[in-house]
């Protein structure tokens, strides 16, 4: 959904939620064979790596007047997930903040120049998760990028 109440402010925002339910799931007979041997039953189908809720919003704003003869631009993006089964564990929920500001046109001509910045907050998450075992009692998991700000330069040719 996109929301603009004044001249060069957009506001947006989105919501997912899923619930997903399996009607049925058969194993091989082997598998359950071996689940009945060790006195256990086939565990419950669960979805992987899918979050019940994701939700999003952003802000972009450009500036009515000219700045150093060009338009100036904010953007910033806020990301949630809710936690989701990835391997043997659940990955905790996390959010996450995006953002940058730049002139675009500077000067009239087809200089840009932006400043980005990613998970601004610098939020420490588990990304990923690799070899773990929950039988072992092992977990292991691969951190999400920390904060990373660049500058970036981008001259359009022509028209």
């Amino acid at each position: 959904a996109t929301l603009s109440p004044t001249r060069g402010l957009i506001l947006s925002g989105g919501l997912s939620y899923v619930d997903f339910k399996a009607k049925k799931v058969t194993n091989d007979p082997n598998l359950e064979a071996v689940f009945r041997a060790n006195g256990r039953s086939s565990p419950n189908f669960v979805l992987r790596q899918q979050p019940k809720w994701t939700a999003n919003a952003g802000v972009f704003f450009e500036y009515p007047q000219e700045v150093f003869g060009g338009r100036l631009v904010f953007n910033s993006d806020l990301r949630y997930t809710s936690k989701y089964l990835e391997g043997d564990f659940y990955l905790a929920s996390k959010t996450t903040v995006d953002a940058n500001i730049g002139i675009n046109g500077i000067g009239g001509l087809g200089l840009d120049a932006k400043i980005i910045a990613t998970n601004l907050f610098n939020e420490k998450f588990d990304y990923g998760s690799f070899g773990s075992s929950a039988a072992n009692g092992y977990f292991s998991s691969l951190y999400g990028a920390p904060r990373i700000v660049s500058f970036q330069l981008r001259y359009r040719f022509g028209g």
